[in-house]
């Protein structure tokens, strides 16, 4: 099953649904609900989080540090 048919059956309204529809979202949210607590429980979601945070510091350090090496090496080419 694809993210994207979780992603439909979760939208279905809970109100709305017949027996047998009602017992497939039961057991797609149990489902979602268990991965995403073992992967708390595991420390994953944590990791993930400061990864994604740190990525934007982590990429601009190194496109400066490429913008630096361009000019130094634009510099030795003119000779100064």
């Amino acid at each position: 099953m694809s993210l994207v048919d979780l992603y439909e059956i979760m939208s279905w309204p809970i109100g709305e649904l017949d027996p047998f529809r009602l017992s497939v979202r039961m057991q797609v949210t149990r489902v979602v609900f268990m991965v995403g607590v073992k992967a708390m429980l595991d420390g994953k979601l944590s990791r993930d989080a400061a990864r994604e945070r740190d990525r934007e510091r982590v990429l601009g350090e190194r496109i400066r540090g490429f913008e630096q090496s361009q000019e130094q090496k634009l510099l030795q080419e003119r000779g100064e």
